[in-house]
């Protein structure tokens, strides 16, 4: 994310709409990141709200790191987030994990050419009872199998 004129009056925005409370800290930190078409928080914004809620950037950066929501790495487009819960680990979420990255072409923790998805692990979605589940952006998809990976994938990439 580039830090702009423009991106300070957006985070601006975002904050007073939450009363400048540092309480609201994780929802500032949703929408800022939301501003990012790449779906990360750049070290600058970080910044900025930490001086915006007068906290510290390590508290800024401690609550990034600890929700998998949130990141400081520049992401793809999609986010599949694979929960990799007791519940997924026993219904097999290794086979979906293995079936996302040959479908993709890449492995955790990356993000394919096209910049099209980005591939992680997560820990429980709250998705028990459909597991193995994965999250892309805000949907959750259960009782997955080999092909219905696949066709996820495609009618995300035929949008």
């Amino acid at each position: 994310m580039t830090f702009t004129r423009e991106t300070c009056q957006q985070v601006d925005a975002i904050c007073e709409a939450h009363g400048n409370n540092e309480s609201h800290l994780l929802p500032i930190l949703q929408e800022a990141q939301e501003l990012s078409p790449y779906h990360y928080i750049s070290q600058e914004v970080a910044s900025y709200i930490a001086s915006k809620l007068n906290v510290t950037l390590a508290h800024v950066s401690a609550v990034i790191s600890f929700f998998s929501s949130l990141s400081t790495e520049p992401r793809g487009k999609h986010v599949i987030q694979i929960c990799k819960s007791t519940a997924c680990l026993v219904n097999g979420y290794q086979n979906i994990r293995d079936s996302l990255e040959e479908h993709l072409g890449i492995k955790v923790g990356q993000v394919t050419d096209d910049q099209m998805f980005s591939l992680e692990y997560t820990e429980c979605i709250g998705a028990c009872d459909v597991s193995p589940a994965i999250r892309i952006d805000k949907t959750v998809h259960g009782n997955l199998t080999h092909e219905k990976v696949a066709t996820i994938l495609s009618e995300i990439r035929g949008r």
